[in-house]
Formats: structure tokens, sequence, C-alpha cells
């Protein structure tokens, strides 16, 4: 009996110190978090900026709301995976702050991903109703990128 109980201890202790470590990385990167919202108004005006916020700021800026199932594996690991790869490609936060400015191909990008609903992901849409865009959604993040020289 002891032999089964043994590895079994070693197992959930090695379960829980999995889970820990991905707990941890979810903290955000360790430049100062920007104050206030996460999109900046200057480098992305009007309904834009706000459709930004609304429905792209959890993957794309280190303003992450983490509900509840985030903290459940294996969703938090596919959740986590997600988010480092949206902040990889934009962060937000470092446009708001100044630390970087949106490059025309970037914002190009943006057009292309909402055009094709690409983005915000199903799954993410699904999960949140807030996040799903509208044809005029579509349409003033593709304007704003017109104005940038971008499409």
């Amino acid at each position: 009996m002891k032999t089964f109980i043994l590895p079994l201890m070693f197992l959930a202790l090695l379960a829980s110190a999995v889970v820990l470590r991905v707990e941890a990385s979810k903290a955000a990167p360790a430049h100062a978090p920007a104050v206030g919202p996460a999109i900046a108004t200057a480098p992305l005006p009007g309904h834009a900026g706000k459709v930004l916020e609304r429905a792209c700021r959890d993957c794309h800026s280190n303003q992450t709301s983490w509900p509840w199932y985030s903290h459940v594996p294996p969703a938090s690991w596919m959740i986590q995976r997600d988010v480092d790869l949206g902040r990889r490609m934009f962060d937000f936060t470092d446009w708001s702050s100044g630390r970087a400015t949106p490059t025309k191909d970037q914002m190009s990008l943006i057009c292309v991903a909402v055009s094709a609903g690409s983005m915000p992901p199903l799954p993410y849409r699904q999960l949140h109703p807030q996040a799903k865009l509208t044809p005029g959604d579509v349409d003033a993040l593709c304007k704003l990128a017109d104005s940038a020289g971008a499409r």
C-alpha cells in the first residue's frame, strides 16, 4: 500500500508545482503597466479605439481580465498561450505608454484579421459576447488602417 501512496503523492506535488508555475506567469511583464485605458487615444482615436479596448484588450495588453476558468488547467494553459501570443503580436499597453507606436503593417494586419473574422477568435467571442464585432466596428478599424496608409 505504501508503495502506491508515495508515487501518487509525488505526482500530486508535481502537478501542484506545474499549476503554480502557470499561474505565476500570468503577471504582467516587468515594465510598468499603463494607467487608464489600455488603448491609447492618440494613435487609436474614436470608435476604433473603443472597439480595440472592448474586444482586444484581454489578449493584447497587460490589463487582461482573468476569468475564473483561466485558473483551471488545462484551460489555463490554453488561455495563457493565447494571451502570450497576443501580447507578442500587438501590445496595446506599449502603444498607450509611448514605448511603441502602431506601424502601418500592424494596422493592416488588424484590418485583415477582423475583416476575415479570425479576430477575436471564435472561442473568445463565444465566452465574451461583448467582443463580437459589428460591421461598423470592422469598418472603423479598417478606416483607421486606411488613414495610417496601411491597406
